[in-house]
C-alpha cells in the first residue's frame, strides 16, 4: 500500500519482568525470536504494509537495545524514531509525548510485543469516515455458556491528533482506564472497530510458545523470509544450508534455520521452530517447541512443548516436557549496558495474507 501522508506509527515497547521466568534476563521481550525473527518485526511489518512510513518506538530500559538492533529503520524501509520513558508515563503518556514532537494528524498505536491481525486499512478508513477522535480495535472473545461472545480490546488504537490534548503532560496516564473514560465523559466520539481477529500477544513464556506455534501454522505453505532460501521437506520449511540425516521424519509444520542439523532417524513434530546452528541428535524427538540459535539436543532425547534458548543443551536420553531450558545470556560479555548481541537477522518476515493488509479484511 502507498505511504499514508499525515499518519505516524507508535509502538509501545516498554515491558516488565515475567513472574517465575528468566527469559527477560536473556533478551528484551520485543526482541524475542518468534519464528526466528524478532517479535517487534511483526508489528513493524504490519504498519509498513498498511502504508505507515514512520514510527516512534516508545520504550523504557530496553530502548538502547532496540535502537542497537533496529537502527534508523533503513533496512526495513521505514523511518524509526525512539522515545525513552523513564518516569513511567504509561501508554497514553507515551503516545502524547512521542506524538507531540511529530506533525502527523493521525497516530496508529500498537504494542511492540504483539502480532497484529487487524486490517489496518479498513480501520483507518472507518476512523476518517466517522470523524472519530479515537478508534479502538476490538474482537469477539470466547463464548461463556449461553451468553454472546463479548467484545475485547485488541490493543490497537487510532488517535486523531486532537486527542493528545486530553492527556496531561505529567504523571502516569493509561489509555483504557484513563483516556477512554475521559473522552466518553467529554462526549467525544470514540469508535469501536470490530475485527474478526485481534492481536496475538506475548505476555509470558506460555503465550510466547503459543504465538510461535500459531504463526508457524498460519504461515502454511508460504515462504516466510525474504533473505534466505528454504525448501520443503514434508510439512517443514528447511534452510538450504541445514543438514537433514537419513530417515528423519518431519510431521506437521516446522521451520529449520540456517546450518541447523537433524541427525539420522530423528523426529520433529510441528509446530516447531529450530534456530540457526542448532543440532538434534540421532533418534531424538523434538515436538511442539521453540529452539533459538545453537541449541543441542542429545541422541535419544525427548523434548516436548519446551523453549530452548540460545545454546541450551538437552543431554542424550533426557526427557524435557513443558520447561524453559536456559543457555547462555543474550547479552555479550563486556558489552555496554543496554546493548545486546543481535539475536537474529532482522529482515522483515512475510505474513500470511491478509494479515496486515489494507486491501482485504483479516481472515
Amino acid at each position: 500500500m502507498p505511504a499514508l501522508n499525515g499518519v505516524h506509527g507508535v509502538l509501545l515497547a516498554g515491558s516488565y519482568h515475567w513472574a517465575e521466568s528468566s527469559l527477560d534476563e536473556l533478551i528484551p521481550r520485543p526482541l524475542l525470536p518468534v519464528v526466528q525473527k524478532p517479535l517487534i518485526s511483526y508489528p513493524l511489518r504490519w504498519l509498513r504494509d498498511g502504508g505507515v512510513s514512520r514510527t516512534t518506538i516508545c520504550a523504557n530500559s530496553v530502548g538502547r537495545s532496540l535502537r542497537h538492533v533496529l537502527g534508523t529503520g533503513e533496512r526495513i524501509s521505514m523511518k524509526l524514531d525512539y522515545y525513552e520513558d523513564w518516569t513511567p508515563r504509561g501508554t497514553a503518556g507515551c503516545v502524547r509525548d512521542s506524538g507531540m514532537v511529530r506533525e502527523a494528524e493521525i497516530l496508529v498505536v500498537a504494542r511492540a510485543t504483539t502480532i497484529p491481525a487487524v486490517d489496518l486499512g479498513a480501520m483507518l478508513r472507518r476512523h476518517v469516515a466517522e470523524g472519530a477522535l479515537v478508534t479502538v480495535s476490538a474482537h469477539r472473545g470466547a463464548s461463556v455458556g449461553p451468553l454472546p461472545r463479548p467484545l475485547r480490546p485488541s490493543g490497537v488504537y487510532i488517535f486523531d491528533r486532537r486527542a493528545l490534548e486530553y492527556i496531561p503532560e505529567t504523571g502516569f496516564q493509561d489509555i483504557k482506564e484513563g483516556l477512554i473514560p475521559k473522552l466518553y465523559r467529554s462526549r467525544e466520539k470514540v469508535v469501536v472497530h470490530e475485527s474478526p481477529e485481534g492481536c496475538a500477544p506475548v505476555l509470558n513464556p506460555e503465550t510466547y510458545l503459543l504465538v510461535n506455534q500459531w504463526l508457524i501454522e498460519r504461515l502454511g505453505g508460504e515462504r516466510p523470509w525474504e533473505s534466505e532460501e528454504f525448501y520443503r521437506y514434508g510439512d517443514a520449511l528447511v534452510s538450504q544450508s541445514a543438514r537433514i540425516g537419513k530417515g528423519v521424519r518431519m510431521i506437521g509444520p516446522s521451520i529449520v534455520g540456517a546450518e541447523a542439523e537433524i541427525s539420522d532417524h530423528a523426529v520433529v513434530v510441528g509446530p516447531t521452530t529450530l534456530g540457526a546452528g542448532s543440532r538434534v541428535g540421532e533418534r531424538a524427538l523434538l515436538s511442539r517447541s521453540v529452539g533459538w540459535q545453537g541449541c543441542r539436543i542429545g541422541a535419544g532425547a525427548v523434548v516436548d512443548r519446551c523453549v530452548l534458548t540460545t545454546q541450551a543443551v538437552v543431554e542424550a536420553g533426557e526427557q524435557a516436557h513443558n520447561v524453559v531450558k536456559l543457555g547462555r545470556p543474550q547479552l555479550s560479555e563486556g558489552a555496554e549496558a543496554g546493548r545486546t548481541a543481535r539475536p537474529l537477522a532482522f529482515g522483515l518476515p512475510s505474513l500470511p495474507r491478509p494479515v496486515g493488509s489494507a486491501q482485504a479484511a483479516a481472515s
